[in-house]
């Protein structure tokens, strides 16, 4: 094979559970059908249980000293870190690696080294993620037939792994610009739930313009609930016309709030509380959020996964109140990771979604360009957005018809997202 200069090694982070293996084999395929050389696929967790021996990696995370454990986790990264600049001249490498470890004795522990991993000179940090249901059922089908010792966290446990997974990307990511002194690394996160497409873009992709879509959820799921899906047709229908637009611009990316649809538990969290603590609770997947087809194959193998899950009700119960923050914290974080908000609104121009109004406060508050369809009604052109404190970016004055474009036509709005 042929010595190439401008491989890529990609980082990619996830909580456990989160199926990173489908998903990297996936973007491979992807990135082969688009001129790039079989890639490198590794779990790094796999070469620490080499050191122990098959099935024995439990033997690992229970270590009960983490000197020890990062001891072992330096000795197989050295390992990998040789056959990585080796394998690197010829092909891009994919290193899946758990950012933390979670296990009910000792609840999270890092044993990354950040010097190590600034050693490989990583291209972009990318954590995966997954509706928390999802991770909970593929953990306990890993631990089913008396492999408790492989770990079974609960919701909660695998809610607080996520949060660490993200806090250690984010500081390998700051650690990185420090080391080097130069322009920061890419560092997204993602649900598997988006196309591989979107990933491929990301990484793969020259000047990607990244864009976050707001739309009414809450208000339209709750009249689905009560046999009317008129709103939530209508909230698909311009959500197909943009993914059409996405398919069709190869240097546009689209970050979708649905693809983490944890509101499914928060609702049934309600009423988790009324029963007895042993009691398991039914989680239907067809009730997510139906992402229209268009969006193409996602990172995550769908046909996996069974239509019902059942959750220990005190499980549930003990996530309640938490669920509405995690989903407001994803939103934002995608914002966050977007240079543009394409807000899909035409459902409420007679009724406010706070929902979609927060998202436009915090997107002009963080410069983003906004390009609402319909919404002028509830928020009227020339309305001054100060910071809450008064003193920030949008200190008192400051017109906000600056920061968002309205457009009666879908295209339009679109096609603004391209040309602004």
């Amino acid at each position: 094979m042929v010595e190439r200069d401008n491989n890529k090694l990609f980082l990619f982070l996830g909580t456990t559970g989160t199926q990173k293996e489908v998903a990297l084999s996936r973007l491979g395929e992807w990135a082969q059908t688009h001129g790039r050389p079989k890639p490198l696929q590794i779990d790094f967790e796999n070469r620490i249980e080499e050191l122990y021996g098959p099935g024995l990696l439990f033997q690992y995370l229970d270590q009960p000293n983490p000197s020890h454990q990062i001891a072992d986790w330096e000795e197989a990264f050295n390992q990998v870190s040789g056959e990585v600049k080796q394998e690197r001249k010829r092909k891009d490498i994919y290193l899946a690696i758990h950012g933390a470890l979670l296990r009910k004795d000792y609840g999270v522990r890092s044993p990354i080294i950040f010097e190590k991993i600034a050693s490989l000179k990583p291209d972009a940090i990318i954590t995966l993620i997954d509706d928390v249901f999802v991770n909970w059922h593929y953990t306990e089908l890993r631990a089913s037939g008396g492999q408790d010792h492989k770990g079974t966290p609960t919701l909660a446990q695998l809610l607080i792994g996520r949060r660490h997974e993200i806090l250690i990307a984010d500081l390998l990511t700051n650690f990185l610009e420090y080391k080097f002194s130069r322009p920061r690394k890419p560092n997204y996160v993602l649900a598997l739930r988006h196309s591989v497409e979107t990933l491929g873009r990301l990484l793969y992709g020259d000047n990607i313009t990244k864009v976050y879509v707001s739309f009414p959820i809450s208000k339209p799921r709750r009249k689905q609930q009560q046999k009317n899906c008129k709103a939530m047709n209508e909230v698909n229908d311009m959500l197909k016309q943009a993914l059409e637009f996405q398919k069709n611009n190869k240097n546009l990316v689209l970050f979708l709030p649905v693809t983490i649809d944890e509101m499914l538990i928060a609702n049934i969290g309600k009423t988790a509380s009324d029963k007895k603590e042993d009691a398991l609770v039914k989680l239907k997947l067809s009730s997510r959020w139906p992402i229209p087809e268009v969006l193409g194959l996602t990172l995550r193998n769908e046909d996996a996964l069974p239509d019902i899950i059942q959750i220990p009700a005190w499980q549930i119960d003990a996530i309640d109140g938490l669920i509405n923050d995690e989903i407001r914290t994803h939103d934002f974080r995608m914002i966050d990771q977007s240079q543009k908000v394409l807000v899909l609104s035409k459902y409420c121009e007679k009724e406010k979604s706070s929902g979609v109004s927060a998202e436009i406060d915090y997107s002009v508050t963080c410069l983003r360009r906004v390009e609402a369809y319909q919404v002028s009604n509830w928020l009227p052109a020339g309305m001054n957005w100060a910071s809450p404190s008064g003193t920030g970016p949008f200190a008192e004055g400051t017109v906000r018809a600056e920061y968002v474009g309205y457009h009666t036509c879908l295209e339009d709005a679109l096609n603004a997202l391209l040309n602004n």
